[in-house]
């Protein structure tokens, strides 16, 4: 068996990883460390092979060694002797990519019919384009991208997508000339199916076609026909705007933008429309290319990909200058929320408070959150937007309908709702981070009133000494000690209102306490998941069965009524209103005591400068030569400092702390 072949530098044969027309990967993992290793041989003898056989196979493998690029599969030398290995076929030693390739990993998720997620799709996107530009910029056409051929691997707790399997890669030149018929016929160019001369063009249409199923689940022309004569004879006649077509109703329809629906935001949509107009041209020789006005072709197939993909698009599509306050400005426009009513938080919650900033140099997150003053509580449940085709499945639920038909209603199923579920999640995710920013009030309350309690104890000892001095010096019934007497009354109260509104505050923050352990115990998205989950299993044992059959989708229909009558339950959940309400009264109540508080603070500041006017006053060398004779100070200085403009801010106050 072959996991008992050993070499004898320990190093142990795993498992087959696949195999080709005449090469064959296999995975070899060394004993002691772990190390494992892809190393591709070719199965059958030097003597098997015709000669051009052997020149391309000799061809891959120093194709393979000369690569070094971040997204292309890495290639090594082989630490051990490889037993059974002729010495006239070389051995191609490459990184284990034990991730998988894409087609197994992304796209045969159910969760994915309807394209990848936008950044997902953007970070594909990028790498393997970065990675076919540096194979043309070394004069190598790659001529088989596909799925399968791109494959994951994970370094640093990062993931990467990486080119595979240059078997049929050549380098331009005289080769160019023979187009020989390689690959998967789904993706190659349609020069290469009539044997033209070909260039690195031909990786243009490949790319094009792996992009558009990348982002919409589905090849763009006729995915369900073969590539046949017939197939030719349809898409040849596209114009230069057309960037799909599809059979309806025994006629072939084309199309000028991508096929909806997919996770794309509007303003990537529309740059990628225009990039796949540019590479899925039929013409070889003016595909990837632009005519600027002087009539001159540029290639542009790259930097103009590169380009959107760069953007920071989100919803609304920034740049570098675009700063806090435009960006609210842009939702103002959208929501009628007006900018002074509007709290903007990235997705960990942290507030965006410098509007002159620039977006970009506050926050990373594609996602932000907005809320708006006041309760958040959703009075009016938000009806979802079911798809046209979901409304056709559910009117059609009883009959017999082709499978292209059901496929594409099931397809437009699991985008409405894994959109439904991603929308609920965000909105569950939003309250807690209203939470945390409750929270984060509630502390930023706390250390404030902390450093004003203090510096009202230390006025208080220091009011306290001065005070047994005016005792101790002034007669009961002198003007001055009497209105020395007010303001030490006044001090008193303030002493007072402060501890109350500590005490209002303790309570509020226990009560934040338990609305933040309540929030954390509540698990409101898990009904909503396990019907996607069946959705999902649905469409997985629909995708097996064969195509010239026909469904009746009644079962998915029945889960799609599930879904939305457990959509609504949740957002009248109990413990959800609860916790909003609880938010908003908490919210409520912190605002009243920050009001509250100050008065207190003001009033602090008031009775330092009081105090300190009376410490200047302070006779008390005279008073230790007079006796019991009052200190010298006129009313009027006493009236100026007794008789202060903070009784109204008092009165106030305790009538709000009462």
């Amino acid at each position: 068996m072959t996991s008992t072949i050993m070499s004898s530098d320990n190093w142990k044969l795993s498992c087959i990883l696949g195999t080709g027309g005449f090469g064959i990967v296999e995975l070899w993992a060394h004993v002691q460390s772990g190390k494992k290793l892809a190393i591709k041989k070719c199965k059958w003898n030097y003597s098997q092979l015709t000669t051009v056989q052997q020149k391309r196979w000799s061809h891959e493998v120093d194709i393979m060694k000369r690569l070094r690029h971040p997204n292309i599969v890495k290639t090594e030398c082989i630490p051990f002797k490889l037993p059974n290995v002729e010495e006239n076929l070389p051995v191609l030693c490459m990184e284990y990519c034990k991730k998988g390739d894409l087609r197994k990993v992304i796209l045969n998720q159910s969760k994915n019919c309807c394209g990848v997620v936008e950044i997902e799709a953007i970070k594909i996107m990028t790498e393997v384009l970065s990675a076919v530009e540096y194979l043309h910029s070394h004069n190598i056409t790659h001529r088989d991208l596909k799925p399968e051929n791109i494959v994951l691997q994970e370094e640093k707790n990062m993931l990467s997508y990486k080119l595979i399997d240059l078997g049929y890669a050549k380098e331009l030149g005289e080769m160019s000339t023979s187009a020989s018929l390689v690959g998967t016929l789904n993706y190659v160019a349609p020069e290469l199916l009539w044997k033209e001369r070909y260039s690195c063009s031909v990786d243009y249409w490949s790319l094009g076609i792996l992009f558009y199923e990348l982002i919409t689940g589905t090849r763009p022309f006729l995915p369900t026909m073969q590539h046949t004569m017939e197939w030719m004879k349809h898409i040849q006649n596209k114009s230069y705007d057309d960037i799909y077509a599809c059979e309806v109703e025994g006629k072939v329809i084309f199309g000028k933008d991508i096929q909806n629906p997919t996770h794309l935001s509007n303003c990537l949509q529309s740059k990628m429309v225009q990039w796949f107009r540019l590479v899925l041209q039929w013409n070889p020789h003016t595909r990837g290319r632009m005519i600027d006005e002087s009539g001159t072709s540029h290639l542009v197939v790259f930097t103009m990909l590169q380009y959107a993909l760069l953007n920071k698009i989100y919803t609304y599509e920034i740049d570098n200058a675009t700063t806090i306050r435009d960006l609210q400005l842009l939702i103002e426009n959208d929501t009628d929320i007006e900018v002074k009513h509007q709290m903007l938080t990235n997705y960990n919650g942290m507030m965006l408070t410098e509007s002159t900033a620039s977006i970009i140099s506050q926050t990373n997150d594609h996602i932000f959150f907005l809320f708006r003053d006041g309760c958040c509580l959703i009075e009016d449940i938000p009806k979802p937007n079911i798809p046209k085709a979901v409304e056709n499945m559910i009117i059609q639920s009883k009959n017999e309908l082709n499978y292209e038909v059901v496929k594409d209603y099931y397809r437009h199923v699991i985008y409405f709702v894994t959109k439904e579920v991603n929308l609920f999640q965000l909105y569950i995710f939003a309250l807690s981070i209203n939470i945390d920013l409750l929270h984060q009030k509630i502390n930023a309350f706390n250390t404030n009133m902390e450093m004003t309690l203090e510096n009202t104890k230390v006025l208080i000892d220091q009011v306290r000494t001065i005070r047994m001095k005016y005792v101790n010096t002034m007669d009961e019934d002198t003007i001055d000690r009497s209105k020395t007497q007010i303001y030490f009354d006044k001090v008193d109260k303030l002493v007072s209102a402060a501890d109350q509104i500590r005490m209002q505050f303790m309570s509020l923050k226990k009560d934040n306490d338990k609305l933040r352990n309540k929030a954390q115990s509540i698990d409101c998205v898990r009904d909503l998941s396990e019907i996607y989950d069946k959705m999902c299993d649905i469409y997985s044992e629909f995708k097996k069965e064969s195509p010239r059959r026909t469904v009746k989708p009644l079962n998915m229909v029945k889960l799609v009524f599930a879904f939305l009558t457990t959509r609504n339950a949740q957002l009248q959940n109990k413990n959800i209103i609860d916790i909003i309400r609880q938010i908003d009264k908490l919210n409520d109540g912190l605002l009243k005591l920050e009001k509250i508080f100050n008065s207190v603070t003001v009033m602090t500041k008031l009775y330092w400068r009081e105090y300190q006017l009376i410490a200047q006053l302070d006779m008390s060398p005279i008073c230790q030569q007079q006796g019991n004779q009052s200190l010298n100070i006129s009313s009027t200085e006493l009236d100026k400092v007794i008789q202060s403009e903070d009784n109204v801010i008092y009165d106030n106050l305790v009538i709000r702390c009462r």
